[in-house]
């Protein structure tokens, strides 16, 4: 190695010494979490959260899988959270869960969401029809434009028609952050005003003086009914029970205070109207099942052969004249009469001048005589049959064709 290449080397090894201290001096490894959203079990059940949290408050919770066993599966005194908005619950199912609860039974729902307006519209659409909330004589509302353009963190709390307006206070800086709104509850089996982050978009109406209500700047958020020994909640937000949102501020205390004293808690979580094959194996087995085995036979009885194959019967070869005819039927189509009736002329006169050689010589006038003496045609009739314009009519245009044709086997 020459002196000029040793330097080189050494400069460009120096150089990744530099480069490699100062790697070591300003870069770290440091392992980062990255969130990867809900999966499993926890995705499937938005109340799997809060069903565990109960759990681990002592109480019993359940899911129940079937939304048919509502009517049948929680006593006298348990409670009951549907999360749904009860679409496959009909008028009867609805009347037999309210006298469950007149029995003792505790009934937590939340309301159908109301349809969209889209830009353009006179008026909002009317809102959905919901037997439970038409028999506690409650309605479904969109709240007021002004309360959804509250910006302050200021909120309200009403128990019975009184409402009031408080402020989020220092303390409440770290679980609750400015300018974010939320709404007090105060529940007579509580102690202490809970804090809830309702959708302010959706109000209820028709609340009674006896029920107790919680309001935000829109309108009320939340009934609680007495009926018979039990009692209805309806909340326009059940989603503040679901998922990570149990987390979140008084969530998971509100939720603890409504079924506080049940025996069991039963939670309804798919009650939406299910695809239409799960729905039609639910109330049609058999019938599907017999479809299924019918499809089955079918497939089968199409796939095996009895038997060879039958050979196909060789093609036939049609007849010169029906391809004459075929291309006759073409012509006239096609307006072509002329072409038709200039062919037979030209037969005429080729046979005319293979049997009576003296034709080629004859001028016109001599092969019409000559013709007239050998068929006892006129000598006119012939002029017109041998150079007439063609005719658009069937009829004429067959006529004159049979009369060459006669003419023409009289040679």
């Amino acid at each position: 190695m020459s002196r000029r290449a040793a330097i080189i080397t050494l400069v460009i090894l120096a150089l990744l010494a530099a480069l490699g201290y100062w790697i070591a001096q300003h870069v770290e490894k440091r392992e980062i979490k990255i969130p990867i959203g809900l999966h499993g079990e926890a995705k499937r059940n938005p109340l799997l959260a809060a069903q565990r949290y109960l759990t681990h408050l002592g109480l019993a919770v359940e899911r129940l899988e079937d939304g048919r066993r509502m009517q049948t599966a929680p006593a006298e005194n348990d409670a009951l959270i549907i999360t749904s908005d009860r679409q496959t619950l009909g008028q009867a199912r609805t009347q037999a869960l309210l006298q469950w609860v007149k029995r003792g039974g505790r009934l937590i729902v939340t309301v159908p969401p109301l349809p969209i307006k889209f830009k353009g519209e006179t008026r909002a659409p009317s809102p959905p029809r919901d037997p439970l909330l038409t028999a506690l004589g409650l309605g479904l509302a969109r709240a007021s434009d002004a309360a959804n353009d509250k910006v302050e963190s200021g909120q309200e709390n009403v128990e019975g028609d009184a409402a009031k307006d408080t402020e989020a206070n220092d303390d409440d800086v770290g679980t609750c952050p400015a300018r974010e709104n939320y709404t007090e509850v105060s529940l007579p089996s509580a102690n202490a005003v809970l804090r809830a982050g309702f959708n302010q978009y959706e109000v209820l109406t028709g609340a009674k003086n006896t029920d107790t209500v919680a309001r935000h700047a829109g309108g009320v958020a939340l009934v609680s009914r007495a009926l018979g020994r039990g009692r209805v909640i309806v909340l326009t937000d059940i989603g503040i029970f679901q998922f990570r949102a149990i987390g979140e501020l008084d969530h998971a205390l509100l939720l603890w205070y409504l079924v506080k004293g049940a025996g069991k808690v039963w939670v309804v979580t798919d009650n939406d109207m299910p695809p239409i094959a799960l729905w039609l194996w639910r109330h049609a087995k058999e019938s599907v099942t017999a479809v299924f085995l019918f499809l089955i036979l079918w497939i089968w009885s199409r796939s095996v052969r009895f038997g060879p194959l039958v050979r196909e019967p060789a093609p036939t070869r049609r007849r010169i004249l029906e391809h004459i005819e075929a291309a006759g039927r073409f012509l006239w189509l096609y307006q072509k009469q002329e072409r038709l009736l200039k062919s037979v002329r030209a037969a005429l006169t080729a046979t005319a001048a293979r049997r009576h050689p003296a034709w080629v010589g004859m001028s016109e006038e001599e092969k019409i005589g000559h013709l007239a003496s050998l068929s006892g045609w006129d000598a006119d009739a012939l002029r017109h049959l041998l150079h007439a314009a063609a005719s658009h009519r069937r009829q004429d245009f067959f006529h004159v064709i049979r009369q060459l044709e006669t003419i023409r086997k009289k040679l």
